[in-house]
């Protein structure tokens, strides 16, 4: 799993002076965390509003990005999770999506399941009955130099075209620091490898400060 680095909190207390000087949501802790099943791609979406100077944990969203049917890559919908959910088990299927977590470092387990043929709410239970082994879940969130490779996304309702899910990271120097902004797309191509299409569906800025 991904672990902060020696200058992640001078990356919040930046984020956060950011976010009031524009005053706008901001990511702040671990999510972007991802599943794929025929026809969709499903992350969570951790959102914070300010009060008072202090990030606020405000939503936590599970979002479905479709692809394929009618030649388009679009949201398809998006549920609440439990806000304070820490995704340790990912999975997808034609279904529906599962994720499992502590929800509190006291409580046991939680159990999330949402049906991916109307996304409408997240039917969360803390009676989890097997307890799946844990795994690395990977991340729109690129925090290494080195972009990760394309990942083939299945689409058998539109067979003129391919779809990829692409990870990007860039860098700029800024004042004091270098800012890094790790985005997501999901791309379609046409039979030769040339890109039609590009839907951006996640996008995070960091900020590190020189010493």
């Amino acid at each position: 799993m991904q672990r902060l680095s020696d200058f992640a909190l001078v990356f919040a207390a930046v984020m956060v002076l950011s976010a009031m000087s524009i005053g706008k949501t901001v990511h702040y802790g671990y999510d972007g965390y991802f599943c794929t099943s025929t026809g969709y791609l499903a992350f969570d979406d951790l959102q914070n509003n300010l009060e008072a100077g202090h990030v606020v944990r405000s939503a936590h969203l599970l979002k479905i990005v479709r692809f394929g049917p009618g030649n388009r890559i679009y949201f398809a919908g998006e549920v609440d999770l439990p806000p304070t959910l820490a995704i340790r088990w990912m999975n997808c299927n034609v279904e529906r999506v599962e994720v499992v977590g502590p929800v509190d470092d006291y409580k046991p387990l939680t159990k999330c399941v949402i049906r991916v043929s109307v996304p409408a709410k997240a039917e969360c239970s803390d009676e989890v009955e097997h307890v799946p082994p844990r795994r690395d879940i990977p991340s729109l969130k690129v925090l290494a130099e080195d972009a990760p490779p394309p990942i083939t996304l299945e689409s058998p309702d539109d067979p003129d075209h391919r779809y990829q899910l692409l990870r990007h990271l860039t860098r700029r120097a800024r004042a004091g620091g270098l800012e890094w902004n790790s985005k997501a797309e999901v791309i379609q191509l046409d039979q030769n490898g040339a890109i039609l299409k590009r839907f951006v569906i996640y996008e995070d800025q960091r900020v590190e400060i020189a010493d």
